[in-house]
């Protein structure tokens, strides 16, 4: 945690059997015009605030997420798999146009140069496609996987930090905040990339849901797979890239 005013660490002491933070004494901030003792139960109270916006509401919210993530992702399975589908056809096509120019060049029906310029060419489209397929073949469920667990957590996060010991809460906040910043006796977050779609992403759909419209969505809209509701915000695609680094679950 950092000040704002300065950009010294926040250092902590305790007085009176509570611990207070401030930045810390050396170099500059010992001028620090801003330096203020904020007590770690403010700290928590704000981070606790934070959570609770960036976090699915309800136990069915989660569960519309899920689906809108496992459907993202069966699309993306099917269009990888027409993808390496039409890579192999064009694999073996110019394998084969390989095969032809040598039987051509060994009935004497091509000249060696010839030979030479169609046999590079065709060698390097063989190239390139087996690396696409390579590729293809590399790409995981980690998103997907992501895309669920960022989510559960996110909703699960006020009872994991209520029970948590103090480095368990350390490691649960890692998780959402790279930073914090204090200005006075105010907390400001700097959110993870994961952290960063969900600011944005659940006060939106927090104050739009409606389960029978999240319900009825795919049957309303020709791309469902794709598009998520917001109610009266409109709609957002899944491919965003932000969003699509959460959804593939993101």
């Amino acid at each position: 945690m950092k000040c704002e005013h300065c950009g010294g660490l926040v250092t902590w002491e305790k007085q009176k059997g509570h611990w207070y933070g401030h930045c810390n004494n050396h170099g500059d901030s010992k001028k620090c015009p801003g330096k203020t003792y904020i007590r770690q139960e403010k700290v928590e109270e704000q981070l606790v605030g934070i959570l609770d916006k960036i976090a699915p509401k309800t136990p069915e919210m989660m569960d519309w997420i899920k689906d809108v993530i496992l459907d993202d992702h069966k699309v993306k399975v099917t269009e990888r798999e027409k993808q390496m589908s039409y890579l192999n056809q064009m694999l073996a096509q110019v394998r084969r146009r390989k095969d032809k120019v040598y039987e051509d060049k060994v009935d004497d029906q091509i000249t060696p140069q010839f030979y030479k310029r169609k046999f590079e060419e065709y060698s390097q489209e063989e190239k390139n496609l087996e690396d696409a397929l390579l590729k293809l073949n590399d790409q995981t469920d980690e998103y997907q996987q992501l895309g669920v667990a960022i989510h559960e957590l996110a909703h699960n996060g006020l009872v994991i930090y209520q029970k948590a010991d103090p480095d368990e809460k350390r490691l649960l906040m890692s998780q959402f905040f790279t930073n914090l910043i204090q200005d006075g006796h105010k907390i400001k977050p700097e959110y993870t990339l994961a952290a960063e779609y969900l600011a944005n992403w659940m006060p939106k759909l927090n104050e739009n849901y409606e389960p029978p419209k999240m319900a009825s969505l795919k049957e309303k809209t020709p791309e469902s797979s794709d598009v998520v509701s917001f109610g009266s915000g409109g709609w957002i695609r899944t491919s965003d890239p932000v969003i699509t680094f959460c959804l593939k679950f993101p």
